[in-house]
């Protein structure tokens, strides 16, 4: 959660959350349920800057899906695993997406920001 917290939605803050959670593919399920905590952590304080914070977490997936697409990842880190396979990372994370988009767009103000979310 950390991370996502330090999401400032620049290029290499998005960048180093997408390569954390790269590097832990392993681990994706558990990824996936902490980013959704976060979502839904961020849209219960509706704070003024919780769209904005949203945002930058659906800037994070995006990316992933991005540079994840056509590509099973195992990580540095899966070799500490038992049984270490690739993981599809877009079909694991892909399910979490309507929450946070959801929350983004309820925690929307303006017709902008509006806008923003639906692209």
């Amino acid at each position: 959660v950390n991370l996502l917290e330090k999401n400032n939605g620049s290029k290499d803050s998005i960048k180093i959350i997408r390569k954390w959670i790269l590097d832990r593919a392993h681990s994706i399920q558990n990824i996936g349920m902490v980013i959704q905590q976060y979502v839904s952590d961020q849209f219960k304080e509706l704070e003024t800057s919780a769209y904005t914070e949203l945002l930058h977490t659906a800037y994070v997936l995006n990316d992933l899906f991005y540079n994840a697409k056509n590509a099973n990842s195992c990580g540095p880190y899966t070799r500490f695993v038992k049984s270490p396979k690739p993981v599809d990372i877009v079909a694991a994370l892909v399910t979490y997406l309507p929450t946070i988009l959801h929350a983004c767009y309820n925690a929307t103000t303006e017709d902008t920001q509006r806008d923003k979310v639906s692209r």
